[in-house]
């Protein structure tokens, strides 16, 4: 008999199976070019020394674990609005910090001179001390991408060359706040809350590929620049942030997860004037920033009644 029918309802049936999955993600944070670093609350558990970077890009950089690797993660449950959220707990304390585990580097796109945004939510509990929320690079004239949240004259970024401090009052300890730094070059533009705080002229960097730092640098062999308090989510992309994005993400929040799964429409070879015997391809392209798995399914001549797996794959 044609399976013609049957093709049809493949297309439904794929469909159902991807809104099924896409029922408990959230899809309200927007992203900038591809996402090297995803690190999320709902991933922090106390029972292991990673933390799952959660993306599928192929440049991402790997998990990111404990510098002291035989230490599970400081997890914290803190206060947020009337519940409380899971964070990772440095506290400046040696050890506390992660980095992304050696053997992936960041990528040519985001090295150099190349732009790139910083996004993070954090909750300071000490300000005149330096604190890194995350930083990659090497620590040379021009060469460090450090960003970080305490009053110094490097209190936003230090690039071993052109530093920049926050703006005076603006910073606050003990509250969760939205960070957010985007590099334009040569432009830095710095947000808090969604809201743009200040905007610096760089100049030319030169940053090396390397290992990323998230509670801590990205290059000293302990804890350096350990940050002062909790950190519940950190994301590192290659494009820049728009002004609307950025204002997107921080009324997101920071359990918001990542855009929706988008399954384009089957393509079917030769066609679909097909009949029992023959053979035929069936291809699909699925966009998605985390890893995807999906099933072909056909409802065996049901109308859509029952499905199931279609044989060969």
């Amino acid at each position: 008999p044609p399976v013609r029918r049957v093709l049809r309802t493949l297309l439904g049936a794929l469909t159902l199976a991807a809104g099924a999955s896409l029922a408990q993600a959230q899809t309200t944070i927007q992203v900038a070019g591809d996402l090297i670093v995803n690190l999320q609350s709902v991933d922090l558990v106390t029972t292991t020394n990673v933390w799952t970077n959660r993306t599928a890009s192929p440049v991402a950089v790997a998990n990111f674990r404990t510098t002291t690797t035989a230490n599970n993660l400081n997890v914290a449950a803190v206060a947020y609005g009337s519940g409380t959220i899971n964070a990772l707990n440095v506290n400046a304390t040696s050890g506390e910090g992660l980095r992304s585990i050696s053997g992936i580097n960041t990528p040519a796109e985001i090295n150099a001179d190349n732009p790139c945004s910083m996004e993070a939510w954090i909750n300071a509990n000490d300000l005149n001390q330096t604190s890194a929320v995350l930083a990659y690079g090497n620590t040379s004239s021009r060469q460090y991408r450090d960003f970080n949240y305490d009053s110094g004259g490097h209190g936003i970024a230090s690039f071993y060359g052109p530093d920049q401090g926050w703006p005076s009052g603006v910073q606050s300890a003990g509250v969760w706040h939205y960070i957010a730094s985007t590099f334009n070059p040569p432009n830095l533009i710095t947000y808090q809350d969604g809201v743009s705080v200040k905007t610096n002229n760089l100049g030319t960097l030169a940053t090396p590929a390397s290992r990323v730092g998230v509670g801590q640098d990205a290059v000293s062999s302990g804890s350096g620049d350990a940050f002062h308090g909790y950190i519940a989510a950190a994301r590192l992309e290659s494009g820049v942030l728009t002004p609307s994005q950025i204002a997107n993400n921080y009324a997101a929040g920071p359990l918001a997860g990542l855009p929706p799964v988008v399954a384009n429409t089957p393509s079917i070879t030769p066609g679909t004037n097909l009949y029992y015997g023959d053979t035929f391809t069936l291809t699909e392209s699925v966009q998605a920033n985390e890893t995807v798995t999906y099933q072909w399914m056909c409802d065996n001549g049901t109308a859509g009644v029952t499905f199931s797996q279609i044989p060969g794959q």
